[in-house]
């Protein structure tokens, strides 16, 4: 079974020099776990600079139109020429709606990319609003867009720069991961629904990995971790040793 690596280097590094040199050490090990798709997600500026080495590139966001007068923004086509194949979309710190981030699915997808969907949840809660959730940024997209995407749990009250943020425990993302697929087969039918992966996201390091592959996660978005390439080399390696015992 493939696994998901997916390292989000918000804005960091500050050079296009760090960020090369931060890539090539990922990029030796990405080399050798073939289990593992190792996906990389930098400062859009860095994309080029990124595009030769041996992993997957992916954007932090796109726009929802392939082009016109919106200063400051980058299309899904733009990521596209750059080399990327997926884009972070509705991740948490981004505070937008579902509705613009159906949006974004959708050109995403016409644009030959594979959405990485981010859907939390400030606080613990239950699978009933999960599903509550799931049908608030999923509602009208269809399943063939979601076979062509990447689900993430983020649970905010699990990432470290949450004021308060605490470890998500292995119960928690297994009933989490157990509520999404229950959705996805409601909605979509069991063969749809068992297709599409789900990741989770929320303070990972190579001290947890393996709980969160326990609880049943096909992959991982990484923050803080993928910005030191000796631990996010380190949760690549436990994940190709996880792909090869399931």
């Amino acid at each position: 079974m493939k696994m998901f690596c997916i390292g989000n280097w918000k804005m960091n590094p500050t050079t296009a020099k760090e960020a090369f040199r931060l890539g090539e050490n990922i990029a030796e090990k990405a080399s050798s776990c073939p289990q593992v798709i190792t996906v990389l997600c930098p400062p859009f500026p860095f994309l080029a600079h990124l595009s030769s080495l041996s992993f997957a590139l992916g954007g932090q966001d796109c726009f929802l139109e392939q082009k016109g007068a919106y200063t400051g923004e980058v299309s899904p086509l733009m990521l596209k020429d750059q080399g990327c194949k997926y884009v972070i979309l509705g991740h948490s710190e981004r505070g937008e709606s579902d509705e613009v981030v159906q949006k974004k699915i959708r050109a995403a997808v016409r644009s030959g990319l594979t959405p990485v969907i981010c859907i939390g949840e400030e606080k613990p809660s239950s699978p009933k609003f999960l599903h509550k959730r799931l049908h608030s940024r999923l509602q009208d997209i269809p399943a063939t867009v979601l076979l062509k995407s990447l689900l993430v749990y983020e649970p905010v009250w699990a990432i470290s720069t949450t004021k308060g943020g605490k470890p998500a425990t292995q119960e928690a993302v297994a009933l989490a991961i157990s509520a999404f697929r229950d959705f996805l087969v409601k909605e979509a039918g069991e063969r749809v629904g068992f297709a599409i992966p789900i990741l989770y996201g929320g303070s990972v390091d190579k001290k947890n990995i393996n709980i969160f592959l326990k609880a049943g996660a096909q992959g991982v978005l990484v923050g803080g971790a993928s910005l030191k390439s000796k631990e996010f080399t380190a949760l690549i390696a436990e994940m190709e040793l996880h792909a090869q015992t399931v």
